[in-house]
């Protein structure tokens, strides 16, 4: 099994998903803010998203273990397990709620597909 592709999809959607919800703010205002300057909330969206996301990894470690078990063709995997990230991340997002939770799952969701696409699953078979 090939743990590195899953903790992969886990850290860099938590890691870009705030990036891209940086990016469309910033996009969005005419203020002219400066796009760094929300690096308070870069963190705080990092430590909170990495928490909140446990009860997605560790679902989609057990669906992993079992797709593994099944000998499905790895491009199958890949998409079964970055849909099930983007699925939890609307679950977990439909739970929270709030005024901007939609944005917040649409960057996330963005990124778990850009991460989940641009990762090589490499297939270990013993």
């Amino acid at each position: 099994m090939d743990w590195i592709y899953l903790i992969r999809l886990w850290l860099f959607t938590i890691i870009y998903g705030p990036i891209i919800f940086l990016i469309k703010i910033f996009l969005e205002t005419s203020n002219g803010s400066n796009l760094f300057s929300n690096m308070q909330f870069y963190v705080l969206a990092f430590v909170l998203g990495g928490l909140f996301s446990i009860p997605t990894f560790v679902f989609a470690a057990v669906f992993f273990i079992f797709l593994e078990n099944h000998n499905l063709k790895r491009n199958f995997i890949k998409a079964a397990l970055t849909l099930t990230f983007i699925a939890g991340i609307f679950a977990t997002l439909r739970i929270i709620n709030g005024s901007v939770a939609m944005d917040i799952a649409l960057s996330y969701s963005i990124a778990a597909l850009i991460v989940g696409i641009s990762f090589r699953l490499k297939s270990i078979k013993n």
